[in-house]
Order: C-alpha cells, then structure tokens, then sequence
C-alpha cells in the first residue's frame, strides 16, 4: 500500500472519518503504527476526530518520543520494560523506573500526562504469570505516573496466564474466574480487581482541580527498593520488597498542613500530618 500516494491517503482519511461517524467510537486505536511514516497519521488523526493511541512496540524513549508528536498517546513502552522489571522480583530498582519516568516526562510531547501506560498488552505475557506474590502484583498496578492507564482484558483476576504454545493472549476469557459467557457487564472479584477498584474510587474522591490535572508528579524519595510519589493532593508509598517484607520510607515535606488528616485509600486508616 503506497502511502505516499495522495489518492490512497484520502481514502484513509475518508475511511476513518465514516468509521468514527457510523459506530459512535470515542478513541481509535492504531496497532503497529511504527510501519508507516509518521507524517501520515497527522491527517489521519484529525480526520478521526477522537482521541488516538499508537503502538510503538520499542523501549527506546528516544526512538518512541517523536510519535507523540502525530498521535493523542503512545503506548508507554519505555516505562514498561523498566516497571516489569522493577516489581518482578524483589531485586528490582525502583530508582531504574524513577529516572524513566523522568526522562519522558521531559522527552514526550505532552509528558506523561497522555501518554498510555500498561503492564499488560496482547503482546507480552501477563504479568501474574512470572509473579505470584499478590503485594507485588499489586503495588506493580498502583497509579505511579501522570497519565491514562490501560487493562487488558481479564487482567484482574486471570493469575497465570503467560505465552506459551496453545495460549493466545487475546484468547477468550469467558468462563474463567466467575465471567460467563452472555453477561453483560461483570463485577471481577479478583484481589487484583479489588485494589485497582480502589485505586480509581481514590482518584474519583480527590477534590476536583484543574491543578491537579496539569501537575506532574514529582518523586519525593527514590530508593532501589522504595519510592515516595506526590500528586497533591495525593502521595504514594510504593516498594518491591513483597508480602513478607517490612518496608519504611523516609518522607520530606510534601506541602501538608501540620494535623492534616490524611486517609489510606485502600484501608480507609487516617492519620495525621506532622
């Protein structure tokens, strides 16, 4: 397919333009999109008219940063390697994510705020398969960065399903883990989905703020095995120490008022600022 022909690009403008109209889709998202020039996709996203996300399947930032020059989002593959291997095992460096994180903050087009994170996609095993500890697999699902986060499916309570012979990740899922086939919406019941329920019921609670939005998170306390993350209002203590693990985090000053109440979102203890 000739790309560069005008002819053959009008036909894809036109495509997707009806395709969004005729079906009401709010979002497009473009598969392998690294195997086309990139100045195609800026008429072709704005014939859509919806928000766009690319797939750039490389973990080089540098060779990732110029498409979230022609697209709304790009999947985040330059955070992903670095947080697989961060909360994978227990001999994970934080302080690896940390300072990619940082690097596209300051590499992509509009940060990290857009872009799509993920540590699972039809592409890559399933996290659950290579971790069994359910604080790892947890802490590893925590919102950590500024932007709009992706679950593939069944993701939440699916624990072992990897790529091996016979298993296709976009296999379907129904019937397994209390999903049956005919159900219009399910309720996952999964550890997983409980903590990820919480996570966003956070998020959903914090007062609306326009600054919120528009602020970047700042890592407050890096450590190989410990971070402290703040979003004001919200601070996060994450660690890849496990489920048998004791983990402590030196905090500085975050911008709380001396007796400020602060709530665990996950376990609804409060607490008091100093």
């Amino acid at each position: 397919m000739d790309t560069d022909d005008d002819a053959i690009v009008d036909f894809f403008n036109n495509w997707i333009h009806n395709l969004v109209i005729k079906y009401g889709t709010d979002s497009i998202w473009i598969d392998t999109m690294r195997n086309i020039r990139k100045d195609f996709w800026l008429a072709f996203v704005v014939a859509a008219n919806v928000f766009s996300i690319g797939e750039v399947l490389d973990g080089d930032m540098n060779y990732v940063s110029p498409y979230t020059r022609v697209m709304d989002s790009v999947l985040d593959y330059p955070t992903y390697y670095p947080l697989y291997r961060a909360f994978n095992t227990t001999s994970g460096n934080l302080s690896e994510l940390a300072d990619t994180v940082k690097a596209v903050q300051s590499s992509y087009r509009l940060g990290e705020f857009m872009t799509t994170s993920f540590l699972k996609n039809q592409d890559n095993p399933r996290f659950q398969s290579t971790q069994t500890d359910q604080a790892m697999r947890d802490t590893s699902s925590s919102d950590s960065k500024d932007l709009t986060r992706t679950l593939r499916a069944a993701r939440e309570e699916c624990d072992n399903l990897a790529l091996h012979p016979g298993w296709h990740p976009d296999t379907v899922l129904w019937s397994r883990a209390g999903v049956h086939r005919g159900q219009r919406s399910v309720q996952p019941r999964g550890p997983l989905a409980i903590w990820i329920r919480g996570g966003q019921a956070a998020c959903h609670a914090r007062p609306p703020s326009s600054q919120y939005l528009n602020t970047s998170l700042k890592f407050r306390f890096v450590s190989q095995n410990t971070l402290v993350i703040s979003k004001p209002p919200m601070l996060t203590l994450l660690t890849n120490g496990g489920s048998v693990s004791t983990p402590s985090w030196s905090i500085p000053d975050v911008g709380y008022v001396g007796g400020s109440e602060l709530i665990d979102v996950l376990s609804c203890d409060t607490m008091k600022a100093d």
